[in-house]
Protein backbone atom coordinates (compact mmCIF):
# COMPACT_ATOMS: atom_id res chain seq x y z
CA UNK A 1 0.00 0.00 0.00
CA UNK A 2 2.83 2.39 0.80
CA UNK A 3 6.73 1.53 0.45
CA UNK A 4 8.88 4.33 0.51
CA UNK A 5 13.18 5.47 1.46
CA UNK A 6 13.17 8.88 2.66
CA UNK A 7 16.21 10.49 1.24
CA UNK A 8 15.20 14.39 2.40
CA UNK A 9 14.76 14.51 6.26
CA UNK A 10 12.35 17.94 4.91
CA UNK A 11 10.26 15.24 3.54
CA UNK A 12 10.09 13.02 6.95
CA UNK A 13 6.93 14.79 8.48
CA UNK A 14 4.82 14.18 5.10
CA UNK A 15 5.75 10.84 4.69
CA UNK A 16 5.36 9.48 8.17
CA UNK A 17 1.87 11.47 8.08
CA UNK A 18 0.97 9.38 4.77
CA UNK A 19 2.27 6.12 5.81
CA UNK A 20 0.24 6.59 9.21
CA UNK A 21 -3.16 7.44 6.81
CA UNK A 22 -2.14 5.18 4.07
CA UNK A 23 -2.16 2.21 7.16
CA UNK A 24 -5.26 3.45 9.28
CA UNK A 25 -7.65 4.42 5.78
CA UNK A 26 -6.97 1.51 3.70
CA UNK A 27 -5.97 -1.06 6.45
CA UNK A 28 -3.18 -2.64 5.10
CA UNK A 29 0.93 -2.89 5.65
CA UNK A 30 2.92 0.19 5.20
CA UNK A 31 6.70 0.07 4.98
CA UNK A 32 9.00 3.53 5.46
CA UNK A 33 12.43 2.97 5.75
CA UNK A 34 15.22 6.02 7.33
CA UNK A 35 18.48 6.18 6.62
CA UNK A 36 20.24 5.77 10.28
CA UNK A 37 22.02 9.30 9.64
CA UNK A 38 19.12 10.67 9.88
CA UNK A 39 17.58 9.45 12.77
CA UNK A 40 19.00 12.38 15.00
CA UNK A 41 18.06 15.01 12.54
CA UNK A 42 15.64 17.77 14.05
CA UNK A 43 12.40 18.07 11.32
CA UNK A 44 9.16 19.93 11.48
CA UNK A 45 6.89 18.84 14.04
CA UNK A 46 3.36 18.33 13.26
CA UNK A 47 0.94 21.29 12.93
CA UNK A 48 -2.34 19.78 13.22
CA UNK A 49 -4.18 16.23 13.28
CA UNK A 50 -4.26 13.99 10.62
CA UNK A 51 -7.02 13.71 8.28
CA UNK A 52 -8.31 10.05 7.92
CA UNK A 53 -11.28 10.42 6.52
CA UNK A 54 -12.46 7.52 4.30
CA UNK A 55 -13.91 8.67 0.84
CA UNK A 56 -17.33 7.33 -0.01
CA UNK A 57 -17.00 7.36 -3.52
CA UNK A 58 -19.85 6.16 -5.56
CA UNK A 59 -20.78 4.12 -2.62
CA UNK A 60 -24.75 4.54 -2.62
CA UNK A 61 -24.67 3.53 -5.98
CA UNK A 62 -22.71 0.82 -6.27
CA UNK A 63 -24.88 -0.78 -3.13
CA UNK A 64 -27.52 0.08 -5.22
CA UNK A 65 -26.07 -1.89 -8.32
CA UNK A 66 -24.88 -4.75 -6.28
CA UNK A 67 -28.45 -5.25 -4.57
CA UNK A 68 -29.96 -4.96 -7.78
CA UNK A 69 -28.05 -7.65 -9.03
CA UNK A 70 -28.35 -10.13 -6.03
CA UNK A 71 -32.47 -9.68 -6.43
CA UNK A 72 -32.22 -10.58 -10.26
CA UNK A 73 -29.74 -13.24 -9.36
CA UNK A 74 -31.42 -16.77 -9.11
CA UNK A 75 -28.49 -18.26 -7.28
CA UNK A 76 -26.44 -15.67 -5.16
CA UNK A 77 -23.36 -16.54 -3.21
CA UNK A 78 -21.43 -13.72 -0.78
CA UNK A 79 -17.99 -14.24 0.55
CA UNK A 80 -16.99 -12.12 2.75
CA UNK A 81 -13.21 -11.21 3.11
CA UNK A 82 -10.91 -9.74 5.14
CA UNK A 83 -11.27 -6.28 5.00
CA UNK A 84 -14.43 -6.82 7.42
CA UNK A 85 -12.64 -7.64 9.88
CA UNK A 86 -9.98 -4.81 9.43
CA UNK A 87 -12.65 -1.89 9.46
CA UNK A 88 -14.82 -3.44 11.96
CA UNK A 89 -17.88 -4.00 10.32
CA UNK A 90 -19.09 -7.69 11.15
CA UNK A 91 -22.20 -6.98 13.04
CA UNK A 92 -23.03 -5.19 9.65
CA UNK A 93 -22.55 -7.15 7.54
CA UNK A 94 -24.28 -9.71 9.35
CA UNK A 95 -27.24 -7.77 9.36
CA UNK A 96 -27.15 -7.53 5.63
CA UNK A 97 -26.77 -11.23 5.33
CA UNK A 98 -29.74 -11.92 7.91
CA UNK A 99 -31.69 -9.38 5.46
CA UNK A 100 -30.80 -10.75 2.06
CA UNK A 101 -30.97 -14.46 3.18
CA UNK A 102 -28.15 -14.66 1.15
CA UNK A 103 -25.65 -18.19 1.46
CA UNK A 104 -22.50 -16.88 2.12
CA UNK A 105 -18.74 -18.01 3.25
CA UNK A 106 -15.69 -16.34 4.31
CA UNK A 107 -11.79 -16.34 3.20
CA UNK A 108 -9.36 -18.06 5.12
CA UNK A 109 -8.06 -14.73 6.83
CA UNK A 110 -11.78 -13.43 7.73
CA UNK A 111 -13.13 -16.59 9.25
CA UNK A 112 -14.50 -16.35 12.92
CA UNK A 113 -15.16 -13.21 12.66
CA UNK A 114 -18.48 -13.09 11.64
CA UNK A 115 -20.24 -17.10 13.85
CA UNK A 116 -20.05 -19.77 11.82
CA UNK A 117 -23.08 -21.30 13.67
CA UNK A 118 -25.19 -19.25 11.42
CA UNK A 119 -27.33 -21.07 9.48
CA UNK A 120 -26.54 -19.52 6.42
CA UNK A 121 -22.88 -19.82 6.52
CA UNK A 122 -21.68 -22.56 4.02
CA UNK A 123 -17.54 -22.91 4.87
CA UNK A 124 -14.32 -21.39 4.61
CA UNK A 125 -13.33 -20.65 0.88
CA UNK A 126 -9.48 -21.23 0.84
CA UNK A 127 -9.45 -21.48 -2.80
CA UNK A 128 -8.58 -25.27 -4.47
CA UNK A 129 -7.72 -26.50 -0.54
CA UNK A 130 -11.56 -25.60 0.51
CA UNK A 131 -14.37 -28.90 0.43
CA UNK A 132 -15.69 -29.64 -2.55
CA UNK A 133 -19.41 -29.19 -1.72
CA UNK A 134 -18.47 -25.66 -0.80
CA UNK A 135 -16.37 -24.98 -4.52
CA UNK A 136 -19.12 -26.49 -6.05
CA UNK A 137 -21.80 -24.08 -4.06
CA UNK A 138 -19.43 -21.59 -5.46
CA UNK A 139 -19.27 -22.78 -8.70
CA UNK A 140 -22.90 -23.38 -9.84
CA UNK A 141 -23.68 -19.46 -8.15
CA UNK A 142 -24.79 -17.45 -10.87
CA UNK A 143 -23.62 -14.24 -8.97
CA UNK A 144 -20.73 -14.17 -6.80
CA UNK A 145 -20.23 -11.19 -4.52
CA UNK A 146 -17.46 -10.42 -2.67
CA UNK A 147 -16.81 -8.03 0.31
CA UNK A 148 -13.52 -7.05 1.29
CA UNK A 149 -12.06 -10.43 -0.09
CA UNK A 150 -8.48 -10.53 -1.35
CA UNK A 151 -8.01 -13.49 -3.33
CA UNK A 152 -4.62 -15.39 -4.35
CA UNK A 153 -3.28 -18.01 -7.00
CA UNK A 154 -5.32 -20.53 -5.06
CA UNK A 155 -8.60 -19.03 -5.51
CA UNK A 156 -7.80 -19.18 -9.36
CA UNK A 157 -9.89 -22.51 -10.84
CA UNK A 158 -13.34 -21.23 -9.81
CA UNK A 159 -12.42 -17.07 -9.14
CA UNK A 160 -10.61 -16.51 -12.79
CA UNK A 161 -13.26 -17.91 -15.10
CA UNK A 162 -16.27 -16.19 -13.28
CA UNK A 163 -14.78 -12.94 -13.60
CA UNK A 164 -14.52 -14.03 -17.20
CA UNK A 165 -17.78 -15.22 -17.21
CA UNK A 166 -19.30 -11.60 -15.82
CA UNK A 167 -20.61 -13.20 -12.39
CA UNK A 168 -18.87 -11.64 -10.05
CA UNK A 169 -18.71 -8.35 -8.12
CA UNK A 170 -15.65 -7.94 -6.10
CA UNK A 171 -15.11 -4.82 -3.79
CA UNK A 172 -11.76 -4.64 -2.14
CA UNK A 173 -8.98 -1.47 -1.24
CA UNK A 174 -11.85 1.27 -2.18
CA UNK A 175 -13.01 0.06 -5.28
CA UNK A 176 -15.74 -1.95 -7.06
CA UNK A 177 -15.16 -4.12 -9.82
CA UNK A 178 -18.98 -5.03 -10.88
CA UNK A 179 -19.12 -7.48 -13.71
CA UNK A 180 -15.90 -7.19 -15.51
CA UNK A 181 -16.59 -3.25 -15.51
CA UNK A 182 -13.56 -0.83 -14.36
CA UNK A 183 -12.79 -0.03 -11.10
CA UNK A 184 -15.52 2.03 -9.34
CA UNK A 185 -14.32 4.30 -6.21
CA UNK A 186 -16.66 3.06 -3.42
CA UNK A 187 -15.31 3.28 0.25
CA UNK A 188 -15.60 0.35 2.15
CA UNK A 189 -17.12 1.48 5.24
CA UNK A 190 -19.63 3.65 3.26
CA UNK A 191 -20.93 0.84 0.99
CA UNK A 192 -21.26 -1.38 4.21
CA UNK A 193 -23.46 1.16 5.41
CA UNK A 194 -25.68 1.86 2.24
CA UNK A 195 -25.94 -2.31 1.71
CA UNK A 196 -27.13 -2.29 5.24
CA UNK A 197 -30.03 0.40 5.34
CA UNK A 198 -31.37 -0.49 1.92
CA UNK A 199 -30.67 -4.08 2.04
CA UNK A 200 -34.35 -5.05 2.06
CA UNK A 201 -35.12 -3.66 -1.25
CA UNK A 202 -32.72 -5.73 -2.64
CA UNK A 203 -34.29 -9.05 -0.79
Amino acid sequence: AFCERINDVGLVRAKIDTAIRTALTRKLPVYLEIPQAMLGAICTPPSGKLDLTIQPGDAAQVADMILKAIAKSNSPFLIVGVEVQRYGLASDVLAIIDKLKIRWATTLLERTTIDENHALFQGVFNGDKAPAVLKRKIWNADLIVSLGAVFGSGHATIMVQKIKDKETIRVWDGNAYIKGAAAVPAGFPALIDELKRHAIAGA
